[in-house]
């Protein structure tokens, strides 16, 4: 439900109240009848949001910013509760920011303490000399690893969705 919670579904609050009602009535057996439309309905909302929170698991490039990590998102759902603990585990010694464009929220992290704040814009300064670097040696590696006969732009589309392109080094000018 707490999946559910956080997608961009209008009716979210509702669909998790006919689930709850359906679970008071039935019993725990009710995530197991995916025939039913509440349920059904539920259990392909929470699993789009847990999909596109792995997808920004896999697809977030940070940039550095006078020694802090930043990075923006522009996801449908409200992934960043379920984003940040890998972040934190894989980044404990560094300073992150993740800003959700979409909802304008702020993931912080610092000393071992994080927080989300809202945030309604950020603005970031241009890239030191030293990023820059770092994002054309990303480019390259990105360039130097694709093999020319083996390029498939369909099926990079659907290994990695075209709307998460925005925001990715290696697809930037």
């Amino acid at each position: 439900m707490r999946l559910c919670y956080y997608s961009n579904e209008e009716n979210r609050e509702i669909m998790i109240l006919n689930f709850l009602r359906k679970g008071y009535k039935i019993g725990s057996p009710v995530t197991d009848m995916l025939a039913d439309d509440t349920v059904r309905a539920i259990t392909n909302t929470a699993r789009s949001v847990q999909r596109e929170s792995h997808y920004y698991k896999e697809f977030l490039r940070f940039s550095d910013y006078n020694g802090a990590l930043v990075a923006i998102i522009e996801p449908k759902n409200f992934v960043l509760p379920m984003i940040i603990d890998h972040y934190c585990d894989r980044f404990p010694g560094e300073q992150l920011l993740i800003y959700d464009e979409s909802h304008k929220y702020a993931f912080v992290y610092q000393n071992g303490e994080s927080v989300i704040i809202p945030l309604e814009h950020l603005e970031l300064p241009e890239a030191c000399e030293k990023e820059e670097k770092y994002r054309a040696l990303w480019k390259r590696f990105y360039d130097t690893i694709a093999i020319e006969g083996r390029i498939n732009p369909k099926l990079r589309m659907g290994n990695m969705p075209k709307r998460y392109w925005k925001h990715l080094t290696e697809f930037q000018d």
